[in-house]
């Protein structure tokens, strides 16, 4: 993958959910994330993980959180990139914070693992 000036900067985020803990969903979910920028030349800088399940109403996972504070202050940072939404959105206020961020959210689904457009969230 070439990191020049030409190629789009991301960050990642991984999350558990309640459904699925452990090991094996987050490392799935890098894998297809990590697949997915190789093939369409995105640089992902740094990646952001929660790895146990909170409840919906509580405060914003630590990992989300993180991220939401570092791409603030990253004018160079495009893209945020999830396997999906579920992963960024549990609180309508967590969406608005990252939309204010003026990032690019690309929500990559197991089938879209090709050359394929993957979803694009409006921020």
């Amino acid at each position: 993958m070439s990191t020049d000036k030409s190629t789009l900067q991301a960050v990642a985020y991984y999350r558990a959910s309640a459904k699925l803990l452990g090991p094996g969903p987050i490392g799935q979910q890098q894998q297809q994330v990590r697949h997915w920028a190789a093939l369409h030349d995105v640089h992902i800088v740094r990646e952001f993980i929660d790895r146990e399940a909170l409840p919906h109403d509580g405060p914003a996972p630590p990992g989300l959180a993180e991220m939401i504070d570092w791409i603030r202050q990253q004018n160079h940072i495009a893209l945020i990139l999830c396997i999906d939404e579920t992963r960024l959105h549990r609180l309508q206020a967590q969406a608005e914070v990252i939309a204010d961020c003026g990032k690019q959210i690309i929500s990559i689904a197991a089938t879209q693992l090709d050359n394929s457009s993957p979803q694009v969230l409006d921020p």
